[in-house]
């Protein structure tokens, strides 16, 4: 029997496992409601993923809304969705989180207050086909502490950084230089998927000139997501260190996580904007992925 859920929540995007993903998540759950964040930057980016899930809702008589954000304002954007979730109480019961297009910062918000207001979170994540060889994201912009989520800082004690490390070397790099850690703790995806080997595991070895560095593996596809991977490292340092930790591989190891900063609220969580994302960052829809939050 297919679960239940009150509403589905997500990012609006352009990337064909976006709207072929909602469709999916439409014939394998049962939904009353689809929220999708709209960045209003994207809008006409966005317009023809749009335009086919509206259709898609139609069809299957499910109520869509929209939140319209900019991604440019932190604060603001974080003050919109306290707002909206606030004045919005039909999201109190089972939710599922669509997080293949999401970005890093928003699920963290939306874990903050769905489970401030005690939701059951059930979580979606489709693979793409494949990335795009060449690149997927420009001009990484300043590092971010996500709002309420800064850590507790050890009056004294040097930075260490975690980095759950993905295609996106520069942004890596840029959390290197702006933290400026006594120690980087590099969490690697396991496998050869996406040429991961190439693009991520080798490509990272060009931050080691810069900060000490450890390596760890993860399987962000495995049971748990790496949070087993993840956490044993913070146990190692977080007494020592001020430890900043971020997610810049597979959507999945977000989740895992944030379960992390609920028992180690000490930590700090942190991002890396981007100025520019290629309208090509992927191709087709793959593998399907599925968990529960709480």
């Amino acid at each position: 029997m297919e679960k239940k859920y009150e509403t589905l929540i997500g990012v609006l995007g352009w990337e064909d496992r976006f709207h072929d993903g909602i469709k999916l998540d439409i014939e394998s759950y049962n939904f009353e409601k689809i929220t999708l964040i709209r960045y209003t930057e994207y809008n006409r980016l966005t317009l023809s993923s749009r335009k086919k899930v509206e259709q898609i809702c139609e069809n299957e008589n499910i109520t869509l809304s929209y939140i319209d954000i900019s991604v440019s304002d932190t604060v603001l954007k974080w003050k919109q969705l306290e707002e909206y979730f606030l004045n919005n109480d039909y999201c109190l019961k089972n939710i599922l989180l669509e997080i293949s297009t999401m970005p890093r910062d928003t699920t963290w918000a939306l874990l903050y207050f769905l489970n401030s207001k005690e939701c059951n979170i059930d979580y979606v994540y489709h693979q793409p086909n494949k990335y795009n060889p060449n690149w997927l994201s420009k001009e990484p912009g300043k590092p971010r502490l996500l709002f309420k989520h800064s850590g507790i800082s050890k009056l004294g004690a040097q930075t260490a950084l975690i980095i759950i490390t993905g295609f996106e070397v520069e942004r890596a790099k840029q959390l290197v230089y702006f933290f400026e850690p006594k120690i980087t703790y590099l969490g690697l995806q396991k496998g050869e998927q996406f040429n991961n080997k190439e693009r991520n595991v080798k490509m990272h070895d060009s931050i080691k000139g810069f900060t000490e560095v450890v390596e760890f593996s993860i399987d962000a596809y495995g049971e748990g997501s790496g949070y087993l991977e993840i956490k044993e490292q913070i146990e190692k340092i977080y007494n020592e260190y001020n430890v900043i930790i971020t997610s810049l591989g597979p959507k999945l190891t977000s989740m895992s996580i944030y379960k992390i900063y609920l028992e180690f609220p000490e930590i700090a969580l942190s991002y890396v904007p981007s100025k520019e994302f290629n309208t090509e960052y992927s191709i087709g829809i793959g593998e399907k992925y599925y968990g529960s939050f709480n």
